[in-house]
């Protein structure tokens, strides 16, 4: 191995005092660039020599039948997710004129959210919000967080 690269060095050495040697050597017109190009050329094809050598198949950097899923890990950013997703639809209530509303959310086995519950027990209402449909409202608000059906959503006061 030590061979084949010191070789490739002294190509590369030697290619480059030959390119310089012909910029000094050659004068300046039509003949220096034609010549600037064919070294270009011969210094591409030098310095990737060593690519066409290189066994590809040892970079195996992981083995796919190594990998694991940390369910664990899976498991608590799901929950973290859904209490985030929880906390903002009850910010997003309170600041609409709901105060006190409190939300469990449900998720189903490939974790979806499968039915939002909406605990109306300690509801305060704003005055803005006295003579409003509160369950339409809640349903509208939640609905720009979370596509559900509707008859997913269940109230209990």
């Amino acid at each position: 191995m030590t061979g084949l690269f010191s070789s490739w060095i002294l190509s590369v050495l030697g290619l480059a005092f030959i390119g310089i040697l012909s910029d000094f050597i050659i004068p300046n017109g039509k003949m220096q660039s034609i010549v600037k190009t064919v070294v270009a050329i011969f210094s591409m094809l030098i310095v990737l020599k060593p690519l066409k050598t290189f066994d590809f198949s040892k970079l195996n950097f992981f083995n796919i039948n190594d990998l694991k899923v940390n369910s664990q890990f899976v498991q608590t950013y799901q929950d973290e997710k859904i209490e985030k997703l929880k906390l903002d639809i009850e910010n997003c209530l309170t600041n609409s004129g709901y105060y006190n509303v409190k939300l469990d959310i449900f998720r189903d086995e490939k974790d979806r959210i499968s039915s939002i519950c909406v605990d109306l027990s300690e509801l305060v209402l704003s005055n803005k919000n006295l003579n409003t449909n509160k369950y339409t409202n809640i349903i509208a608000i939640i609905k720009q967080f979370v596509y559900i059906k509707e008859d997913c959503i269940a109230f209990y006061e």
